[in-house]
Formats: C-alpha cells, sequence, structure tokens
C-alpha cells in the first residue's frame, strides 16, 4: 500500500511523463505485479496473488487500449494478441493454482519492456542529433552570423 506521500509522487510522475515514458512506467508495473503473484503464490497467500493477478491483468489491458495503428497495423493487431494471451495465461495461473503461467508472462512482459527500452533509447539519441542539426541550421541562417566575421572598420566593441 502507497503512503499519501508516495501516491503523490506517483501521481506527478504519471502527469508529468511522456506517453513514451508512461508505456515504460506501464510495463514496469505489469511485470512486478506478475512477480508479485508468483511471490504470493510460493508463500501460499491466496488473496495476495489474486490481488496481484487483477492488477497486472488491468495494466496489461491499459497496455492493450493504448495501441494505436501506425503505418503497419499488423503490428498492433499481434502486440494486442499477445496481450490477450497474457491476460488468459494470468487467468489460468490463478484458476489452475500454477506458477508456470506466471513465469511465462514475466519472461513476455520482460522482454516487451526490454525492446520498449530500446525503442526509448534509440527515440532519445534521433531527438539529440535532430536538435543538433536544427541548432546547426540555425546558427547557418543566423542574420548576425556576417557581422561576427567581418569586423568594422574604425569600431571596436572592446572598453
Amino acid at each position: 500500500m502507497l503512503t499519501p506521500t508516495q501516491s503523490g509522487y506517483l501521481a506527478e510522475r504519471v502527469l508529468t511523463a511522456s506517453p513514451m515514458e508512461l508505456v515504460r512506467m506501464l510495463y514496469e508495473g505489469a511485470l512486478s505485479s506478475v512477480d508479485l503473484a508468483a511471490e504470493m503464490f510460493r508463500a501460499g497467500d491466496i488473496i495476495g496473488r489474486g490481488k496481484a493477478i487483477t492488477k497486472a491483468t488491468a495494466i496489461i489491458d491499459e497496455l492493450r487500449a493504448s495501441l494505436r495503428n501506425g503505418p503497419q497495423p499488423e503490428y498492433a493487431s499481434r502486440l494486442a494478441e499477445l496481450y490477450g494471451y497474457m491476460i488468459t495465461r494470468l487467468h489460468e495461473a490463478h484458476t489452475k493454482k500454477s506458477e508456470r503461467p506466471l513465469a511465462e508472462v514475466s519472461r513476455l512482459l520482460r522482454s516487451l519492456y526490454e525492446g520498449w527500452l530500446g525503442v526509448m533509447r534509440q527515440s532519445a539519441v534521433t531527438s539529440e542529433e535532430e536538435s543538433a542539426r536544427e541548432c546547426e541550421a540555425v546558427a547557418a541562417a543566423s542574420p548576425y552570423e556576417m557581422l561576427l566575421e567581418q569586423p568594422r572598420a574604425g569600431r571596436s566593441w572592446q572598453v
């Protein structure tokens, strides 16, 4: 259970996060919930396991709802199917009292999470490169550039 301070901090993180950061947070929350469900399974805590599975299912549902069809809609469709499969496996883990589906979902989520981190890193590099190109273009197009290169006769900016 989160303290009021932790809840406020989390709410602030969510409100100020970029869309890519929100997806990262969802993956982390889903992984944490699935791992907690596995711990609760091993501890014999049926209620705790059920709550963790319910939370993981809700987060994966949110990931599925956030999918957008881009230039290649088959990727979103396949990912939606994978999310549906993971939800089915989570339900099986709870109803059949089995840890194996939890381990499978954890592996799948971890793989997707690591891929998403790679996308975020690549996006950051691309953004930095674009910013550098924009700065170079602005500097090259500066109307003051020629004044900086050609000192004016008879005037000095030195005191």
